[in-house]
């Protein structure tokens, strides 16, 4: 039945809405967890089994079948022109990679070539501060034995402004001395800075040269094997393909061989049909509740408007019809679902099923659509007669 709520009310289902989307949200994401974990190990069974038996098919003795032959025939060429592809795209890659690992060889050098350039200027700087700090402490001893020397007896008497402005000579040397020596110890940490910018930035360049290198001979080794092993490689990979899509057992091909591969390639379809159906449905609650959102941001400025009116503006008065909340009635239903389906998750087959099923029925385009037509216009209804 048609239910008729003031703003605070209205808001407050957004709210309930909102909040249920979020549970079944949570929900359906875990889910969806346990299907990637069970898909994952289930893949690497399934990729150990394809590569053994592509190996197995792929001697030189092996009798594939005429139906298996042709799908491989089939697919070669595709293969061939995705080789060729690749190698235009490694000799690519390699260039790059040359000029990478030249390029770090370069800076490293310009480093220690600016440093050895800073050296000698470092070291002529010290000697010469050097130089100067000796002079000044030996213009401090002469200063000092003059002014002692003047002090003997009643000379500090006779003598007091000698010694004065001896004494404030000495204190001017003094001042040197302290300049001279804080220059140098400021010469001799830069130098220790630098050193150690230079052996950090040494192991730096060698541990990406290193890799640099590495990814180049990597990337080299692939181009070689598949310039040479061209043809051959391009039937491997064709058989690979062909034994991943199989789905029946091709005329002239052993079924007790096909049949392990088959049920793992459908088994493989079943997960990842799941995978997508439950990352259809997450899509569906974001759009859903960034709706929301929307409708709850238009109440609100609804309500601001007739508060600031409100001598000439009825308060505003909101209409949620029978098809909205029975759409709103949707999450418990899903989240109910999806704790069900979970505890089969060893059986993706059913789940896509039950779901497609949960899906078309309540979580449909034509749903949705009217679930929000539904709340706009009980926001237009809302505001009727206020321009009156």
């Amino acid at each position: 039945m048609t239910q008729t709520v003031n703003a605070n009310q209205f808001l407050a289902y957004i709210t309930q809405q909102r909040a249920k989307i979020q549970s079944a949200f949570k929900e359906t994401e875990q889910a969806q967890n346990e299907f990637q974990g069970l898909y994952t190990r289930f893949r690497a069974e399934h990729d150990r089994t394809l590569h053994a038996l592509a190996e197995q098919l792929g001697a030189a003795d092996a009798k594939l079948g005429g139906g298996l032959q042709t799908q491989v025939d089939a697919r070669v060429a595709e293969e061939r022109a995705a080789i060729k592809q690749r190698l235009a795209n490694l000799e690519r890659a390699i260039s790059k990679a040359q000029t990478q690992a030249d390029s770090l060889i370069k800076r490293a050098q310009k480093e220690f070539a600016d440093l050895r350039a800073l050296n000698p200027k470092l070291n002529e700087r010290e000697e010469d501060l050097k130089t100067q700090r000796t002079r000044a402490q030996q213009t401090l001893d002469d200063l000092n034995g003059q002014i002692a020397q003047m002090g003997k007896g009643l000379g500090f008497i006779f003598s007091a402004w000698k010694i004065h402005a001896l004494d404030r000579e000495r204190f001017q040397t003094l001042g040197h001395l302290e300049t001279f020596d804080a220059q140098l110890l400021k010469v001799r940490r830069e130098w220790q800075e630098l050193r150690a910018l230079a052996l950090k930035n040494e192991t730096d360049w060698q541990t990406q040269w290193e890799k640099a290198t590495a990814d180049l001979g990597g990337l080299r080794q692939e181009r070689d094997y598949l310039a040479q092993n061209g043809e051959a490689e391009a039937r491997r990979r064709a058989l690979v393909f062909a034994l991943d899509h199989l789905k029946a057992v091709p005329g002239g091909m052993d079924a007790a061989l096909a049949q392990p591969m088959i049920a793992l390639n459908v088994q493989t379809d079943n997960f990842q049909a799941a995978l997508g159906a439950v990352a259809g449905i997450l899509g569906v609650l974001r759009g859903v509740d960034d709706g929301l959102g929307r409708i709850g941001e238009s109440a609100k400025a609804i309500v601001t408007e007739q508060q600031r009116h409100s001598t000439y503006l009825h308060p505003p008065t909101f209409m949620l019809s029978d098809r909205v909340l029975e759409f709103g009635k949707t999450w418990d239903d899903l989240i109910a679902q999806v704790k069900n389906e979970k505890q089969a998750a060893q059986h993706p087959a059913d789940f896509v099923a039950a779901m497609r099923t949960f899906v078309e029925q309540r979580l449909g385009q034509d749903q949705v659509n009217a679930f929000f037509t539904g709340l706009g216009g009980a926001l237009t209804a809302a505001t009727q007669g206020w321009k009156a």
